[in-house]
């Protein structure tokens, strides 16, 4: 009996560790098309997860007198794309943001919702990635989503 409870575990372990990181974290793999300005591209993975953000803000006089500051952490779910193509437009403008068109199996534009460029993080190399703050996107709706459109929007 304490051979079969061995390999269990055995298996089990082995089982666990071959699951990316990812998922160990509590991803969950997404299979949406990507469109970028409405041009479809390639993708090497993707996922949403939960992830931690934080913000914090302060000022001084100058002289240090006077100062006050606040900072806050929150969880958020993310979808975080792995691509060869590089999302990003050289040309920006400090107004400028993204928009995130949503489309069903059908074609048909479940919401178009605006996103601050600053709830699209970026890391380039070879591969880009990129990590959307899907805050105030509704989970439903990612349920009945097959694509998103990513859009510059100048």
């Amino acid at each position: 009996m304490k051979t079969l409870t061995l390999l269990f575990f055995f298996s089990l372990s082995t089982m666990l560790s071959a699951q990316p990181l990812s998922q160990q974290l509590g991803g969950i793999k997404t299979d949406f098309t990507i469109y970028f300005q409405s041009q479809q591209v390639e993708v090497l993975d993707q996922v949403v997860i939960k992830r931690g953000l934080s913000n914090y803000q302060y000022e001084t006089d100058g002289i240090l007198e006077h100062a006050y500051g606040f900072g806050y952490g929150l969880q958020t779910y993310r979808l975080e794309v792995m691509s060869p193509v590089d999302f990003e437009i050289e040309e920006r403008r400090r107004k400028s943001h993204y928009r995130l068109v949503f489309f069903g199996e059908d074609g048909t534009k479940l919401l178009s919702r605006y996103l601050s460029r600053s709830h699209l993080f970026v890391l380039k190399g070879d591969v880009n990635f990129y990590s959307i703050n899907l805050e105030d996107i509704p989970m439903l709706l990612l349920d009945n989503t097959a694509s998103i459109d990513i859009e510059f929007v100048y």
